[in-house]
C-alpha cells in the first residue's frame, strides 16, 4: 500500500463517517430543534430528504431571511430560488477524473440547471442567479 493509497483510503473512511453523521437521529433532531427556535419562517424546504448539513443550511437562511426582514429589508419584489445541486459521489470522482473533466462536468451540470430554470419561466440574472417569470 502506497502512501496515496492510505490517504485516499483515510479519506473515504472520514468521509463515510461524515455521511454517517449526517443522518444521525439524535444530532438531525437537535438540529431540527434549533431551527424551530430560531426567529423566522422555518417551514422554509420542507421534505422527506432529511440531513444535518440541510438543516444546519435552511436554519442559516431561515436566521438570514428573519434579520432582513427585522431591518426592514423586506421579502423584496421579485421572487428568487437558490438552487443546490448535489452530485453523488462527486468529490471522489473528481479526485480520479482531473480537473479538465470536472470542469467539463460543471459545465454540462450549468447548461442544464439554466435549461430547466428557463422552461419554467426563469431568467438569469448574472452568475448562476435567476429571476423567475
Amino acid at each position: 500500500m502506497t502512501d496515496e493509497d492510505g490517504q485516499e483510503s483515510a479519506a473515504r473512511r472520514a468521509l463515510g463517517r461524515i455521511k454517517a453523521a449526517d443522518r444521525q437521529p439524535a444530532l438531525l433532531k437537535a438540529t431540527e430543534v434549533v431551527r424551530r427556535a430560531v426567529p423566522g419562517d422555518n417551514r422554509l424546504g420542507k421534505g422527506d430528504a432529511h440531513s444535518v448539513a440541510k438543516e444546519v443550511g435552511l436554519t442559516t437562511l431561515q436566521l438570514w431571511q428573519s434579520l432582513s426582514e427585522a431591518q426592514g429589508r423586506g421579502r423584496g419584489e421579485i421572487d428568487v430560488v437558490i438552487l443546490f445541486t448535489d452530485l453523488v459521489d462527486f468529490s471522489s470522482w473528481a479526485l480520479d477524473a482531473g480537473d479538465e473533466a470536472v470542469v467539463e462536468l460543471l459545465a454540462e451540470v450549468g447548461e442544464a440547471t439554466e435549461a430547466a430554470v428557463a422552461d419554467h419561466g426563469g431568467a438569469p440574472k448574472g452568475l448562476d442567479v435567476y429571476e423567475l417569470g
